[in-house]
């Protein structure tokens, strides 16, 4: 609620989230969350460790059957007239950083001509994101569309030589382990991230990290 809130109004409604988590976690009987860096802020903030469960989101094998993974994702060679594809599933906000990822498409293209983006999904950051990619003149390599019903999602993520998840560190995302990278880790699609908290603790395998150097 707070991350949502901006202007004057943001002050305010970040101290009535505060306060409605304090009043829920006393009244609760139990609490529980979804990684161990909202875990760790409700313990900092006085709840009972003994009161305190973290249930890890995780992709359903029933929606992404293993069957369904692409061979050697890392390694499988891109016949040179197909697009390289980065998809992104889920809402359309500012705090998502989809624009973000559309400018990188745009100068991406300066070295990877044939890369596109498919973003599928539904929010109220869509004319925004659109009219974005027409002025970058991306109309050709940024393609909207409307979310699919969850039994066909699994046929977006593989589509992908590379899922993104462009969040906005903005006090709450950088906290926030999306079930997509679950998605995407589970059919074998690589994954580009800003460094979120929880995403460092799912680098199990291989992964690189890519600093902006400094001007």
């Amino acid at each position: 609620m707070a991350a949502k809130a901006s202007g004057r109004l943001a002050p305010f409604v970040k101290y009535l989230a505060q306060l409605q988590e304090r009043i829920s976690t006393v009244f609760a009987d139990h609490v529980i969350t979804v990684g161990w860096p909202f875990e760790e802020a409700l313990l900092k903030r006085g709840v009972p460790a003994a009161k305190v469960t973290t249930i890890l989101n995780s992709a359903d094998p029933r929606i992404f059957p293993p069957s369904r993974r692409p061979s050697l994702p890392t390694t499988r060679e891109i016949p040179e007239n197909d697009p390289f594809t980065v998809i992104y599933h889920g809402t359309f906000a500012k705090r998502t950083g989809l624009d973000i990822a559309i400018r990188a498409v745009a100068l991406a293209r300066k070295d990877v001509p044939r890369i596109r983006l498919l973003i599928q999904g539904r929010g109220e950051f869509k004319p925004h994101l659109e009219q974005l990619a027409e002025e970058l003149h991306l109309s050709e390599a940024v393609e909207f569309r409307d979310m699919s019903p969850v039994e066909q999602i699994v046929d977006f993520v593989v589509m992908g030589d590379v899922g993104i998840i462009p969040y906005r560190l903005d006090g709450f995302e950088e906290l926030v382990l999306p079930t997509k990278a679950y998605e995407y880790s589970w059919m074998h699609v690589p994954i580009i991230n800003v460094p979120q908290r929880l995403h460092c603790a799912m680098r199990a395998g291989k992964s690189e990290e890519f600093r902006q150097s400094p001007r």
